[in-house]
């Protein structure tokens, strides 16, 4: 489930997505008694996965799903930032470990490690898109949405649907990356005015050097929301979240960043931005 735009509970947002998928008229009550019942005797392993949580809605149901009250059959998966994770593993000023963090096994995700990338090349070979030796070595390689805008990219070219010949990508990224998001960014022009003010932001706060932050975030083009808010009205913020272009998210030491979800179209603003501007 995307929790990262919902203003609800767990269990409501859970009641909501039953009702959505198998059409059942259940309320939040119903459905902690369901997960409760299922989780001791259930027939079937349940896997609750929930993208971006929000820590002040959703702490408290998280740590009574991670409780004693709920079986071995039960088992939660959540991607968030680092800053996030700590509101949801500690308690009060950081000393004690609410429910959920005495439980959780943390993973922190990084670029594409060795086996990973080999595993990525191997499937995009399946898909004849074979790239030239050296690929390996190449750091921007190891960022996924560089692989998958390549791919899509490669895709909407209509040479591929030839199935007697494969794709032949140079062993370094180039402009390449940069005229697809192009094409890309040209069908999508209610992005643009978005991506512009996010590329200003990003620009001020590289510029500044008291703004300086570590990311935390997985290869992510990023701005401090207070230097966003500069550049682009909150009603129009809201909106860009709603519709997926940005994301809120939380650092570690409370630092309220905004996260690009289109990445392709961060670099391509960014560049241009870069053209008329002057970073000392």
């Amino acid at each position: 489930m995307n929790a990262s735009s919902t203003r609800q509970g767990l269990f409501q947002l859970l009641a909501d997505t039953f009702a959505t998928e198998l059409g059942w008229n259940i309320g939040p009550e119903d459905t902690r008694d369901w997960l409760r019942r299922m989780s001791h005797d259930g027939p079937f392993r349940i896997i609750v996965a929930i993208d971006e949580p929000d820590p002040d809605l959703m702490g408290a149901d998280l740590d009574a799903l991670a409780s004693h009250a709920f079986g071995g059959r039960l088992q939660l998966l959540i991607s968030c930032g680092l800053g996030t994770l700590d509101k949801f593993i500690k308690s009060g000023h950081g000393r004690q470990y609410t429910p959920l963090g005495r439980e959780a096994d943390q993973t922190e995700l990084s670029l594409l490690d060795d086996d990973e990338f080999r595993l990525a090349l191997k499937l995009l070979h399946d898909l004849r898109i074979d790239f030239m030796e050296g690929a390996q070595r190449s750091v921007e390689y190891r960022n996924p949405w560089v692989l998958r805008s390549i791919a899509a990219d490669i895709k909407d070219n209509p040479k591929h649907a030839d199935e007697t010949i494969a794709a032949g990508i140079p062993s370094l990224p180039g402009i390449q990356l940069m005229e697809f998001a192009e094409r890309r960014l040209q069908a999508q022009e209610r992005f643009m005015d978005t991506y512009i003010a996010f590329a200003l932001a990003v620009l001020d706060d590289i510029a500044n050097p008291d703004t300086a932050f570590t990311t935390g975030l997985l290869s992510a083009f990023i701005c401090r929301q207070a230097t966003l808010s500069r550049h682009l009205s909150d009603p129009a913020f809201q909106q860009a979240v709603g519709r997926g272009e940005l994301k809120s998210d939380l650092l570690p030491g409370d630092v309220r960043v905004v996260v690009a979800q289109v990445p392709e179209f961060a670099a391509l603003t960014i560049s241009r931005q870069l053209c008329h501007t002057t970073i000392t």
